[in-house]
C-alpha cells in the first residue's frame, strides 16, 4: 500500500483557532482524513505544533509536501510502517522539525484510509496494532465500550471566570463498582446521566440568578463560584436532584491541571483563595475526597513533581485514581519515570501530545504492562473528527474523556461510541 498524495487545508478548531486537516489519498485512489486537535493548557513536553507568529498552521502544511516526496514509492504494510517512518524522518525528540500536528495529521488520516481500504473500522485497525505490539508479552486486549467522564463544569484555561480548577466531571461509577458490569450498560444509559446533570446544573445556577455559559468543553462556565467546595456542593445539589445516587450511581472527577494555579517563583499553589505548599495541599486534597465522591484526580501537582504524585497515591484510597496529564504527556520515557517513582495509577492519553498514533500505543502498551488505567481524551480545541472513540475503543480503554454533553464537537464524539455500540450488537 502506498501513498500517492498528502493535501493539507487550514481549518478551523472548537475555539476559532487554525488547525490542519490532512487528506491521504493511496495508490488505490482510496483517501480519508484528519482533523488535528490541540490544547489550551498544554504540558511543556508535548510535541511541537507548527505554527507562524500568527497561529496559522501553513508551516505544517508545507511540511506535507516534503513528507509526500520522502514517501515516493515506499510501499506501507501497517500504520506503523508509516509511523516509524515519520519519527525517523523528523528525528527530534519532540517534533519540532516536522511539527507534531503535521506527523499527527498524516499518521491517522493514513490509518483511516487504510482501514477504508481493507473493509474494517478504525477501531478494528488499532485494537490490531496494539495487540501486535503486545504479541511479545502473550497479552491480547479485546474492544471495549468505555464508560464517559463528563466534564460539566469548567474553569481554569478552560473558562473565563474565577474558578482556577479546571474540570469538574460526573463519571458513571460503573468503572469503579464493578469492572465486570461494564459491557452490559448501554452507552444511551451513560449519556443520560451526563445529560440530567448538566442540565440540573445549569438549571440550578439559572435559579439562583447566577450568570452562566459554556466553556471549552461544554461544561458551564460561571463567574459566581471561584472555589472547589462550592463547585463541589452544587454537582452534588444537582446530582441528589436528578434521582441518580452518590456514590451508587455517579462518582467525581477532578481535573485540577495545576500548572495553571502554581507559581514557579514563590513554589506555591493559589487555590480555593488561599496560599499553599506543596506540602500543606496534600490534606487539603485528602479532604476533598473524604468530604465528596471524588474517585479521579488529575494533575494535582506541577509537570515536574513527581515525588509531590507519589505522596498524593500513597496517602489517598485504592481506589482514587491519580492521573498525570501535563506529568507524562503521552511519552512512554515520563510514563516509565512516573511507574518506577509510583507517582500515578493513571495516565491520560492524547495522541496529538506524542505526534503519532504508533507512539500513543506505545504508552498505552507500557500502561498496561504495569496496570496503570489509561484514559484516551480529547483537547479543548477540538472539531467534528471522532477518532479519539474509536482510539479508546480499539485499546480496550475502560474511561473516556471527551466533554460534556452540550457543544457539537464534543457530541460528535458520543454518537461515535454509540454508532460502534450498534456496530459490535450487529444493528450497523
Amino acid at each position: 500500500m502506498k501513498i500517492s498524495k498528502l493535501i493539507g487545508k487550514e481549518i478551523y478548531d472548537s475555539r476559532g483557532n487554525f488547525t490542519i486537516r490532512v487528506r491521504v489519498v493511496l495508490d488505490s485512489g482510496v483517501s480519508d482524513f484528519f482533523d488535528v486537535p490541540s490544547g489550551a493548557s498544554k504540558g511543556s513536553h508535548e510535541a511541537i505544533e507548527l505554527r507562524n507568529t500568527s497561529g496559522s498552521v501553513l508551516p505544517a502544511i508545507q511540511k506535507l509536501d516534503v513528507i509526500e516526496s520522502a514517501l515516493k514509492d515506499i510501499d506501507l504494510s501497517s500504520p506503523l510502517d508509516l509511523d516509524k517512518f515519520l519519527i525517523d524522518m523528523d528525528g527530534t525528540e519532540n517534533k519540532s522539525n516536522l511539527g507534531g500536528n503535521t506527523t499527527l495529521g498524516v499518521s491517522v488520516a493514513f490509518l483511516k484510509a487504510y482501514s477504508k481500504n481493507i473493509g474494517v473500522s478504525y477501531y478494528m485497525t488499532i485494537n490490531k496494532l496494539l495487540n501486535s505490539l503486545l504479541k511479545s508479552e502473550g497479552i491480547v486486549v479485546d474492544i471495549n465500550i468505555p464508560v464517559p467522564m463528563f466534564n460539566i463544569l469548567n474553569g481554569g484555561q478552560h473558562a473565563d471566570n474565577h474558578l482556577l480548577l479546571q474540570e469538574f466531571m460526573v463519571i458513571p461509577t460503573q468503572y469503579f463498582n464493578n469492572a465486570s458490569e461494564l459491557k452490559k450498560k448501554p452507552v444511551s444509559d451513560y449519556l443520560n446521566i451526563g445529560a440530567t446533570i448538566l442540565h440540573l446544573l445549569s438549571k440550578r445556577l439559572k435559579d439562583e440568578n447566577f450568570f452562566y455559559g459554556v466553556g471549552d468543553e461544554g461544561g458551564v462556565t460561571t463567574d459566581n463560584i471561584s472555589d472547589s467546595i462550592t463547585a463541589l456542593a452544587n454537582i452534588s445539589d444537582a446530582v441528589k436532584s436528578s434521582g441518580y445516587k452518590l456514590y451508587d450511581d455517579v462518582c467525581f472527577g477532578i481535573d485540577c491541571a495545576s500548572n495553571y494555579y502554581y507559581n514557579e517563583q514563590t513554589k506555591e499553589f493559589t487555590f480555593d483563595n488561599a496560599k499553599y505548599t506543596s506540602e500543606s495541599l496534600l490534606p487539603v486534597y485528602l479532604k476533598l475526597l473524604d468530604d465528596f465522591p471524588i474517585s479521579y484526580i488529575e494533575d494535582p501537582y506541577p509537570e515536574e513533581s513527581f515525588d509531590d504524585f507519589a505522596s498524593l497515591v500513597e496517602d489517598s484510597s485504592n481506589s482514587t485514581l491519580i492521573a498525570g496529564d501535563d506529568l507524562i504527556t503521552t511519552n512512554p520515557v515520563r510514563l516509565k519515570k512516573a511507574i518506577d517513582n509510583a507517582s500515578i495509577n493513571s495516565v491520560i492519553i492524547k495522541p496529538n501530545q506524542i505526534g503519532t498514533v504508533m507512539e500513543s500505543l506505545e504508552t498505552v502498551k507500557l500502561s498496561i504492562l504495569n496496570d496503570i488505567t489509561y484514559i484516551p481524551s480529547h483537547r479543548s480545541g477540538e472539531t467534528l473528527d471522532s477518532f479519539i472513540t474509536d482510539f479508546a475503543v480499539g485499546t480496550g480503554a475502560k474511561l473516556l474523556k471527551a466533554g460534556s454533553m452540550q457543544r457539537g464537537e464534543r457530541i460528535a464524539k458520543y454518537i461515535r461510541l454509540l454508532e460502534i455500540e450498534d456496530e459490535l450488537n450487529g444493528n450497523k
